[in-house]
């Protein structure tokens, strides 16, 4: 498992916002990848069938083609905004509406940045 995400869970085990009962099943991840002729990161195969976690409004989504936005597979929603990989499966983008934005490099980089944003203290000011 990558390091980040094995990480990356370990922290959300200690916050006790983690949970055994997996995303996804490898044999969904599996149907999808042919369905879609894609070829998922190991990271990302890794996070969604090893167990889930409470990340506040952050959902891991069945993936799918954007036809607004050609090229980009969708794989996760938070609030109005969606995440997808780009064509070869390494970047990350966000899409709000007509604008596409690259934001990550890599997955691991995403989901490090989620869990900071949703285990940041809320400031009441």
């Amino acid at each position: 498992m990558n390091e980040q995400i094995e990480k990356i869970l370990g922290e959300f085990q200690k916050s006790g916002r983690y949970f055994e009962r997996p995303f996804f099943s490898t044999s969904q991840i599996s149907s999808w990848e042919k369905e879609l002729n894609a070829n998922f990161p190991e990271c990302y195969k890794d996070l969604v069938t090893a167990g889930s976690f409470d990340a506040d409004n952050v959902y891991f989504l069945e993936p799918y083609r954007e036809f607004a936005h050609p090229g980009f597979t969708v794989f996760a929603r938070w609030n109005n905004n969606f995440f997808a990989f780009n064509e070869e499966f390494r970047e990350i983008f966000m899409i709000q509406e007509d604008n596409v934005t690259k934001i990550f490099d890599s997955f691991p980089d995403w989901v490090t940045h989620i869990y900071k944003m949703t285990n940041a203290p809320v400031n009441p000011e």
